[in-house]
């Protein structure tokens, strides 16, 4: 129990690493905020935490507009009432180039 009483917002945590890493802090005593675009890969994840005895609680968010982001911070504070860890595991799978072959608008996503 590591993490006990500690809170983590993870980003990209609907599915994959992301999701693997919120079970694993949830396991070890933290509570997880969680975040992607998809709700119902949230729900999920959060409904799995929740029934294994964890803390967990979820805002869908395209973390790619500023305003939306703020709102998962606002959200996760207002759940859970501080943030100790960030993971920012959210990411943007585009084509899969040498990186200076890579379009920049991609790569800003």
């Amino acid at each position: 129990m590591e993490l006990q009483d500690r809170v983590a917002l993870i980003t990209g945590s609907g599915r994959g690493i992301g999701r693997a890493i919120a079970k694993l802090f949830a396991t070890e005593g933290a509570a997880v905020f969680l975040t992607a675009r998809t709700e119902k890969e949230l729900a999920a994840t959060a409904a799995e935490i929740s029934g294994q005895g964890g803390h967990a609680a979820y805002a869908a968010a395209d973390l790619t507009l500023d305003a939306q982001c703020t709102h998962v911070v606002a959200a996760c504070r207002e759940k859970f009432g501080k943030i100790d860890i960030l993971v920012n595991n959210a990411g943007h799978y585009g084509p899969v180039l040498p990186v200076e072959d890579y379009p920049l608008a991609d790569f800003d996503k």
